[in-house]
């Protein structure tokens, strides 16, 4: 396998008895994972069908008494495979022994929720209205908000007061009305079911102080950019396979996190202008470079995935 390649592209008919070396790199409120397992197929298939769940997990070695949660689609491109050459494998159990790295992510993803988790998440709803508001509001232990597919203007409003994360990923669709809403909501927001979002509901949720995963999103206007690189906070939008030029620029100008591990391919242009913006930066699904655009973006100031700017380019054009 070929190295840095994307975990899904491993084949499920292909030999179970073939080991991998899983590369693990993934950064969430303040804690970073990162290291290396040996899997065999059977094991790789098994993380492929989780991570094609939609619930949420508790982030291991959180400091003190904190416990946070997060979509599970944060982290489909958290894992590449590294090498499955059986020289390479040898060579890592030689340094680390049969147990490679901290396995406590991985476990907690291949494993899922055991009932007692799954108790303390609350009743599932379909559709978040001025009842299930409240009701949230009131308990929030009490509902599980992340499955619903819709919200009304009205209940959106009401989650507004709400203080705390609001995890939203299987709403479909966002009026602009609910994101004006939303936009004045402190704390964590992840909205990571939408495909679609007007420039209007992009606009309103820029003036979110706060940070925002919209990794559903497929595609982005040049006026979405524009709104967005307002956000006060980080940005994730991984669903973009595409960006265009005037877009990228818009990006550039946000200060923080910026995720967009779902494109594969940058212009010379989008790269020059990525590489002005000011935070760290995310390009996990890039395959290759133009040698301008790898010029460009080894000066950018700050980390592109947990590396440094100049180190990250010569990873990627050895691949």
């Amino acid at each position: 396998m070929k190295k840095g390649s994307n975990i899904s592209k491993i084949s499920k008919d292909g030999n179970q008895d073939d080991e991998f070396i899983v590369k693990l790199d993934f950064y969430y409120c303040d804690v970073t994972y990162e290291g290396f397992l040996i899997l065999n197929g059977r094991e790789i298939f098994e993380l492929l069908e989780a991570l094609s769940g939609e619930r949420e997990l508790y982030t291991p070695n959180m400091p003190g008494d904190w416990c946070e949660e997060f979509s599970i689609s944060l982290l489909k491109d958290a894992f590449t495979i590294h090498s499955s050459d059986k020289e390479d494998i040898a060579a890592m159990r030689s340094v680390f022994g049969d147990s490679v790295g901290n396995t406590e992510l991985y476990d907690q993803i291949v494993e899922g929720e055991d009932e007692e988790d799954q108790d303390t998440h609350g009743e599932l709803v379909a559709a978040i209205d001025c009842e299930v508001a409240q009701r949230f509001l009131e308990d929030e232990d009490s509902i599980d908000l992340s499955a619903a597919s819709s919200i009304n203007d009205v209940a959106a409003e009401a989650l507004s007061k709400h203080e705390g994360e609001l995890c939203l990923d299987g709403l479909t669709e966002l009026s602009d009305t609910a994101a004006e809403a939303l936009s004045k909501h402190e704390g964590y927001h992840s909205l990571n079911g939408l495909t679609e979002l007007s420039d209007v509901a992009a606009e309103a949720l820029s003036k979110y102080k706060g940070d925002l995963a919209l990794n559903g999103l497929t595609e982005l206007s040049n006026a979405a950019a524009e709104a967005f690189s307002k956000l006060e906070g980080y940005l994730h939008l991984d669903g973009l396979t595409e960006l265009s030029d005037v877009a990228a620029e818009a990006l550039s100008k946000h200060e923080g996190e910026l995720c967009l591990n779902g494109l594969t391919k940058l212009s010379d242009v989008a790269a020059e202008a990525l590489s002005k913006h000011k935070g760290d930066l995310y390009l996990d699904g890039l395959t290759e470079l133009s040698d301008t655009a790898a010029e460009a973006l080894a000066k950018h100031e700050g980390k592109i995935g947990f590396m440094n700017p100049a180190e990250w380019v010569a990873s990627l054009r050895e691949e």
